[in-house]
């Protein structure tokens, strides 16, 4: 007989700010700083102040237009989708071991197969994504904060 315990299955975390005993993974698009600064011409509707030299205040402000513009436009494209379980929140990760900031589609206990949606469904949330401006494909992700 075996010593190890049996992993318990993965299960996918519903709720936006559900606590588990370890950091959870969420499968999403990872924000490159490069990507969202790109992003920030396009979307923001926060005006600079000054041209050549623009304060921390409305560079925060601009970024948070640029998150909360790529949030929308999915929460709306998964809500015509039907997806009760989507919870989609930009999150601090792990990404090549740096924390970098994802946004997510879906949070689990641990990647699972069983979870990632449709391949057609994935293709409109990508193309969502590059009309933004943001490449990347959707991956999982470590939390890197809970």
């Amino acid at each position: 007989m075996s010593s190890r315990r049996r992993r318990s299955p993965a299960r996918l975390i519903l709720r936006r700010r559900e606590h588990t005993r370890y950091p959870p993974w969420v499968f999403g698009f990872h924000l490159s700083v490069d990507e969202v600064i790109a992003a920030v011409r396009k979307i923001s509707s926060t005006p600079s102040v000054l041209e050549g030299e623009e304060s921390l205040d409305t560079q925060l402000l601009q970024y948070n237009d640029v998150l909360y513009h790529v949030e929308m436009q999915v929460a709306v494209q998964c809500d015509a989708f039907g997806w009760q379980w989507a919870t989609i929140d930009a999150a601090p990760c792990y990404v090549d071991g740096k924390q970098r900031t994802v946004l997510s589609l879906l949070k689990c206990t641990r990647p699972s197969k069983d979870f990632l949606p449709e391949d057609d469904k994935l293709d409109v949330m990508k193309k969502i994504m590059a009309e933004a401006g943001f490449t990347k494909e959707p991956a999982w992700y470590r939390v890197a904060v809970q």
